[in-house]
């Protein structure tokens, strides 16, 4: 049931998920399989080049040997023997059945086929086995005057060394070809690889230039995003700009309402009217600044973070401890980073108390750690919290100020401009929020070459 309620055999579960994994899996498939057809293929060549070698041979030392004793030659044995060929002449057979066989079967059709007036006589063949391992040919033919002429062909288990070099030379070739196969697709795949992490990181708000480089495909891959980026980011802008003027023109009457709470005489109705403007103006800034952070534009720039958290951190004086054991100079993007931080700070202020900002070394870079002691945030709610507008009953009552837009819009600045923002436990009680700085990149190309 679990592999269907996914849409896949269970069995297929093992395959690798990514295209080009699979691409090279098929493709090794398909060259070992080719492999193995022709090193079996190169077996039967050798088993039944052997065998035909081995038979002609033994079927002209046959025919000759026969003649030559029908003709009174005495020395048959010492003419005939050769550097593979043993024979001699006796009275009794080498090979006493005649029952050849299964493996030599194909070997005594061979003979006769070469020689076919031996098929009426009375041929034996058999196998001898040498202390190193290795099989001769031996067999018995009755001559005309009743002897028996023995023989025995050398190496019949050796194969042939054409076979054996054309075998070395396909796998060596075919492991090449594996390697190149699948390097190839590596490459091939590159462009799709980074095509999925730049889908990811335009998804977050990020701005990359696709260089329109390499095949026609990728051009035309590359362009297409780079359009497409154009087309959100106008469309962001719209509607950061439809904002822009809807709270512009909300403030006029708001800045009225303000005005005239001056001039009701109920002090309560009056503190309710100018407490709600001022609630309604601190909401617009908040929305103005959390759409801001979408399609905000900046250049990076030689950033000391010292000084940076110092300017984010003045507003709420002595609220705000810093701990900086060095001196952290880096490139980076100073207007987001310090709207981040001090979002951070001043939601570490308002539900914790104060905060403590310490900037410390993170691998070859930097981070900045923002801790408060107020009642922090479970591990499971982590996630929500970057959430426009989410709030914890239990941390954040209405009266405490606030709209839920402070850490999203550190989050959105963070993941459009490729920095992070990370929540962990602090160790002691209350939230420790931890900001890892964007790094410009470079100009990104689906093809490299």
């Amino acid at each position: 049931m679990e592999s269907a309620r996914h849409g896949l055999p269970g069995r297929l579960r093992l395959l690798p998920r990514r295209l080009v994994p699979v691409a090279i899996l098929v493709f090794l498939t398909l060259g070992v399989v080719q492999l193995v057809a022709s090193v079996l293929f190169y077996h039967a060549i050798d088993t039944e080049t052997v065998r035909q070698d081995h038979a002609r041979r033994v079927a002209e030392l046959l025919v000759v040997a026969d003649r030559l004793e029908s003709r009174g030659m005495l020395d048959v044995a010492s003419i005939m023997t050769t550097e593979h060929l043993a024979v001699e002449l006796g009275s009794r057979p080498i090979v006493t059945t005649d029952e050849v066989p299964a493996r030599l079967v194909p070997v005594r059709d061979a003979i006769l086929a070469w020689e076919p007036a031996l098929a009426n006589r009375a041929l034996h063949l058999g196998l001898l086995q040498t202390e190193s391992r290795t099989e001769h040919l031996i067999g018995s033919i009755e001559l005309a005057d009743g002897n028996w002429l023995n023989f025995r062909s050398a190496g019949f288990s050796a194969g042939w060394p054409v076979v054996l070099r054309a075998t070395v030379m396909t796998v060596l070739l075919a492991l090449a070809a594996l390697l190149a196969g699948a390097l190839f697709l590596k490459g091939l795949g590159r462009p799709l690889r980074l095509l999925a992490d730049a889908s990811e990181r335009i998804g977050e708000g990020a701005q990359l230039e696709f260089e329109v480089k390499g095949p026609a495909d990728v051009q035309r891959v590359s362009r297409a995003f780079n359009d497409m980026q154009s087309r959100i980011g106008r469309l962001i802008g719209d509607q950061a700009r439809a904002f822009e003027a809807i709270s512009h023109d909300l403030r006029t009457p708001l800045g009225r309402v303000t005005l005239a709470s001056d001039m009701v005489k109920d002090e309560d109705i009056r503190a309710i009217i100018a407490g709600s403007s001022r609630e309604m103006v601190a909401l617009l800034d908040s929305l103005r600044g959390f759409l801001r952070a979408q399609h905000m534009e900046c250049e990076p720039e030689q950033v000391d973070l010292q000084q940076l958290v110092r300017t984010a951190a003045a507003p709420w004086g002595d609220k705000v401890k810093i701990r900086a054991e060095d001196e952290g100079h880096l490139t980076t993007y100073r207007e987001p980073l310090q709207i981040a931080l001090a979002a951070l700070i001043d939601n570490a202020v308002n539900f914790g108390g104060g905060a403590l900002v310490a900037i410390e070394p993170a691998g070859r870079g930097w981070c900045i750690a923002v801790m408060d002691r107020g009642p922090g945030i479970p591990a499971h709610l982590h996630h929500l919290i970057l959430d426009p507008f989410f709030r914890i009953d239990d941390a954040r009552a209405r009266n405490v100020s606030g709209f839920g837009l402070g850490i999203p819009t550190a989050h959105r600045l963070m993941q459009r401009f490729g920095g992070r923002l990370l929540f962990e436990e602090n160790r002691g009680g209350g939230l420790r929020a931890v900001l890892y700085p964007p790094a410009p990149p470079g100009p990104t190309a689906l093809f490299a070459g």
